[in-house]
Parts: C-alpha cells; sequence; structure tokens
C-alpha cells in the first residue's frame, strides 16, 4: 500500500556527499505550522491594526521539521547508528532534507539540524531518538525544469511552465553567443533582469543566478566565470532579480541589436508543503 509522504534522508548541500537515512521503525514526522511575517500597526482611533503589507504576500519564517524513530538492534549497532546521525547531521551544515511521496517522487528542501539528536534510553534494545531541522526554503521537486531558448528575434518572447504551487525565486538564467544590453521580462508580474554586458562570440555567457543573487560572465563557454554585478542593472523597487509565478509565466527579451544564440534556463518547482 502506498503512504503519504514522508522525510526519507538529510545530505549534504550536493545530494550525494553525506547521506543519513531516517530509520522507520515507530517513525514520526511532525511537520509544523509555518510561521509567517506580517507586519501591522495601530493607528490612533481606529479598530484594528494597519496591515503594512497591504496585499501583498506574508513573508516565510524557517519552519521547524522534527523525526522521530526508534533504532534497535544489538547495543553495538544502536550506539553507531545514534553516532551516525549526530555526526552526519551535523557534518552537512546546511543541507537537504529529503522527502518521498506515494507516487516515488522525491522532494527537497535547505535545512539545517538544530540540535544535536538527542535519545531516551529505557530499553536496551530499542531506542527512541528525536531529530529536529530547521527548515529555510520551500519544498522543490527533484526534477528540473530547463530548456534553451533560440535567439532569433528582438524581442523574443516564450513561456516558462513552473508546475508548482509556489513562486520560484532560484532560477539560473545564461545567455550564451552575441547579445547586446540583454534584457529579461517576465510579463506576467512584471520583474525585470537587465544588464549593459554584451557578448560578441560562442563563448560569451553571462550567468544570472538568481537564488545566490549573483551574476556572472565566461568568455571559455561556462568553464569559469567571473563575477559581473557590476553591469547588472537593478530595477528601482525590485528585490528579486527575478520571481516565477505558479502556472505558465510569459517571457520577452529585449536587446540592442539583433541577438544570436541561446538562453538557456533551469528551475525546481517550488511547492508550499
Amino acid at each position: 500500500m502506498a503512504t503519504p509522504r514522508y522525510a526519507e534522508k538529510f545530505t549534504s548541500d550536493d545530494g550525494s556527499t553525506i547521506v543519513f537515512t531516517f530509520p522507520l521503525n515507530l517513525y514520526e514526522w511532525d511537520s509544523g505550522g509555518q510561521p509567517l511575517s506580517s507586519p501591522f500597526a495601530p493607528l490612533a482611533g481606529a479598530h484594528y491594526d494597519y496591515d503594512m503589507l497591504g496585499t501583498s504576500l506574508a513573508t516565510k519564517r524557517n519552519a521547524i521539521e522534527s523525526i522521530r524513530f526508534i533504532v534497535k538492534g544489538t547495543a553495538a549497532e544502536i550506539q553507531d547508528k545514534i553516532a551516525e546521525a549526530r555526526q552526519e547531521c551535523y557534518r552537512a551544515g546546511r543541507g537537504k532534507l529529503w522527502s518521498l511521496d506515494s507516487t516515488g517522487d522525491r522532494w527537497w528542501a535547505y535545512a539545517r539540524v538544530r540540535s544535536v539528536p538527542g535519545f531516551q534510553l529505557d530499553n536496551p534494545f530499542s531506542v527512541p531518538v528525536t531529530m529536529d531541522f530547521e527548515r529555510m526554503s520551500d519544498w522543490y521537486n527533484d526534477t528540473a525544469i530547463a530548456a534553451d531558448v533560440t535567439l532569433d528575434a528582438n524581442p523574443k518572447t516564450f513561456s516558462i511552465d513552473n508546475t508548482g504551487n509556489a513562486r520560484v525565486y532560484n532560477a539560473v538564467f545564461i545567455f550564451k553567443g552575441t547579445y547586446v544590453n540583454p534584457a529579461l521580462t517576465n510579463s506576467t508580474n512584471g520583474y525585470v533582469m537587465a544588464s549593459t554586458r554584451d557578448g560578441s562570440n560562442a563563448n560569451h555567457w553571462l550567468r544570472f543566478d538568481c537564488g545566490k543573487r549573483r551574476v556572472e560572465f565566461s568568455t571559455n563557454g561556462g568553464t569559469s566565470y567571473a563575477g559581473d554585478y557590476a553591469n547588472f542593472v537593478r530595477q528601482t523597487g525590485q528585490v528579486h532579480f527575478m520571481v516565477l509565478e505558479p502556472g505558465v509565466n510569459n517571457f520577452s527579451c529585449a536587446f540592442g541589436g539583433t541577438p544570436s544564440g541561446t538562453l538557456s534556463y533551469s528551475l525546481y518547482p517550488a511547492y508550499h508543503g
């Protein structure tokens, strides 16, 4: 019988160097409610507080994910498993908490263990262990959405379907080839990302890493990059580089001249939970 989605493991950021898989003996996952920040201010003579966000969305704070299970075995096996949990989860630093759903799809979120995993010794052959994690992002499906857009028009229009139910803030866009003053606009929500950097051959790659807020330029086809934030054109009042709404996002690329080459993009669809 298929089971609901459950927290499966905690890994290093790359998903493979450090891996601790949670035992499933008397397993429990407590995914606590996620706090939201909604600033309010009292107004003299007015009923209720003033909502300073207006109609904007509240900002998410870190969520707490508590995982409990029983470690069974000989005294040595129990000692080793608890030591493994403590060592691997601490050593991972900011890692990824993975969950597995009823269809076999995996989901991940950035997380960090909150404290050294604790245990309660009542039965020497069956020891309850509790692990608390601070989750620092939405959940992402582990299958990326990625494609290349041929830059054969000015402006060039195309669409990206964010199949998740939450906004995506950490997409990566790379202009490759010949372009002058590229400007990428998400016509669905008005976000704009632009640069005064020009590319003049196929090895000139301009990368916008929206999650890390990095703008980088490569002259060797992406083998190495150098910081290029000085050429980034920040839009007035825009905090994030680029945001994709849930569903279809319509984009437009404009240039100062006739472009050639491609625009590559990649993102993981995001989910509230």
